[in-house]
């Protein structure tokens, strides 16, 4: 598929000690690293709404989520919505429009991706859209560099933006891959790719390369890397967007910046789909969690790096768990 077919029900957005729990059915709330949760949907709590993506802007305190699905499949539903408290929500002025992303940047611009890029400069009172873009192109991540430029993993490839406007395709052997994710880790740039795997780059525009075997032929969804013990730890979280179950491969981790690959030993089922990966720093005790959304499973959390896991689900039970972000 072009765009994301399988998305979460269930993803996650950390912001210092509060775990936003989103997707399927509005928001939820944790305050206690995802032992327990409780409703913050005011608003938002339908049975049809699909919550794809939240953002969090640190300055004004705000939310921001991206919805690909409305209240009774309303299209004015929706768009982007907007929350000061993380409970209370409302619509922004861009509605009508399925999305995929949402980002806020360091000057609190805010862009929105679905079929195309919008970006809004006034807190999402008005909106446009962007350019350079090929018609047709389904945009599925945003992702702001530490070069502050803006990354799009799309349907047709990678896009870059230094201005958050005008739109580049990105070089290398990544070419025009049906791309579903981004990260950065130690300015090294990684994407997660439909068919050929990972690929990674020094800068992100250019110079881009495929993983070596395993992760040169997996659905690669999911990316994130944890300090643990002086090691940096990098997780591939694989499946989730196709009904084949040779794509759901479970987690893979590398210590040695992705050189190399082990596959981890998640509960359950080692080959589940994974939908999100996340991880979490604890300031306190400098301990790095990381949580993963396991398809028909749940929520789980490693303190290792992503070698072993162990479940929490308490409070999302009647919830079917499938990514965190």
């Amino acid at each position: 598929a072009k765009y994301k077919t399988n998305l979460p029900t269930v993803s996650i957005l950390v912001q210092d000690r509060t775990v936003m729990a989103y997707g399927l059915g509005g928001v939820f709330r944790s305050e206690n690293a995802g032992e327990t949760w409780s409703a913050a949907n005011t608003n938002m709590n339908h049975s049809d709404r699909l919550v794809s993506k939240l953002a969090f802007y640190r300055p004004s305190q705000s939310y921001f989520a991206a919805l690909l699905n409305g209240k009774n499949n309303d299209p004015h539903d929706i768009g982007v919505w907007q929350s000061q408290d993380g409970i209370n929500w409302e619509k922004t002025a861009l509605d009508s429009v399925q999305l995929f992303s949402v980002l806020v940047n360091w000057l609190g611009n805010i862009y929105a991706a679905g079929a195309g890029i919008y970006y809004s400069v006034d807190g999402g009172d008005t909106w446009n859209q962007s350019n350079g873009l090929p018609g047709g192109i389904i945009v599925n991540y945003l992702l702001e560099g530490s070069d502050d430029a803006i990354y799009a993993a799309s349907s047709e490839g990678l896009y870059y933006s230094t201005d958050g406007v005008n739109w580049q395709q990105a070089g290398g052997e990544i070419g025009n891959q049906n791309l579903y994710t981004l990260y950065e880790a130690n300015g090294v740039y990684y994407a997660g790719s439909e068919f050929s795997g990972l690929f990674s780059s020094p800068d992100g525009r250019n110079n881009w390369v495929q993983a070596s075997p395993p992760l040169n032929d997996k659905q690669v969804t999911q990316i994130v890397s944890a300090d643990v013990g002086g090691t940096t730890f990098l997780l591939a979280g694989t499946g989730g967007e196709s009904s084949s179950p040779a794509d759901a491969q479970g987690i893979f981790f590398s210590s040695d910046s992705g050189a190399t690959w082990q596959q981890a030993d998640l509960p359950g089922n080692d080959l589940r789909e994974i939908r999100s990966l996340l991880t979490v720093t604890d300031n306190t005790s400098g301990v790095t969690a990381v949580f993963a959304s396991i398809d028909q499973y749940g929520v789980a959390r490693s303190l290792d790096g992503g070698q072993t896991w162990r479940p929490l689900i308490t409070g999302l039970s009647d919830v079917n768990t499938t990514g965190l972000s």
